[in-house]
């Protein structure tokens, strides 16, 4: 009897051993998912102070926004090198919605594409050089497109006819080299959308309005 009995109850405890471990694998693998956060399902992230900085709207210079400027000095085919650094100031203020980014005397570089001097047999010398960029008044390198090339028809045709006299002659005759003076005038373009950085709030505190610029009206919102 007491045998029987015992067998009962350890059967009922491997019953309910059983029962509690469906149970647990039930709540595991049906309940358990619902309190995970899968990855596409998180919340987005609020917007940090970073984020808004950069939304929002900067100033920025207008692709082909003319520039005139000025050669600084003067530049000939026989001593100038290609690769040589070339200097010219603005002769105008260059603004943004009327403010200053530009100031009229600021420095634009460029480099000398090909210089060959004059030579024998009458030809002539050849010339060739960029303005490349000019910064703002933050500092902001702005690409040019400006090319001046100098070229001239060579001297050295002559008839066969002309005789030997005119042919040495010919030969021996040197060609022109070119020259260009200080103060002769380019026009430049921007080259491309220029955003120099800075927000219309801030900009207009370290530049200034002057009248008699050139100014091109933006809309900052782009």
């Amino acid at each position: 009897m007491y045998y029987l009995r015992y067998q009962l109850v350890k059967e009922e405890i491997v019953l309910k051993t059983f029962i509690c471990s469906v149970l647990m694998i039930f709540v595991y693998q049906v309940c358990f998912p619902f309190f995970l956060i899968h990855p596409s399902e998180a919340a987005e992230p609020q917007t940090s102070a970073c984020n808004i900085t950069s939304d929002q709207k900067m100033v920025y210079i207008p692709a082909n926004t003319k520039i005139k400027l000025s050669l600084m000095y003067p530049l000939d085919s026989k001593t100038a090198r290609k690769g040589d650094k070339v200097f010219f100031k603005t002769l105008e203020n260059i603004s943004i919605n009327n403010t200053v980014v530009i100031p009229s005397g600021s420095i634009a570089i460029g480099t000398v594409k090909m210089a060959d001097s004059a030579g024998i047999w009458g030809q002539n010398g050849r010339l060739a050089f960029s303005a490349d960029s000019i910064n703002t008044v933050n500092n902001v390198k702005v690409p040019l497109s400006c090319y001046a090339k100098y070229d001239s028809a060579n001297d050295y045709t002559f008839k066969k006819a002309a005789g030997l006299e005119a042919m040495v002659k010919t030969v021996f005759s040197t060609g022109k080299n070119i020259y260009c003076d200080a103060g002769t005038i380019y026009e430049a373009k921007v080259l491309m959308d220029t955003s120099l950085n800075i927000t219309p709030e801030a900009l207009s505190v370290i530049a200034t309005t002057t009248p008699d610029n050139v100014n091109i009206n933006i809309n900052i919102a782009k």
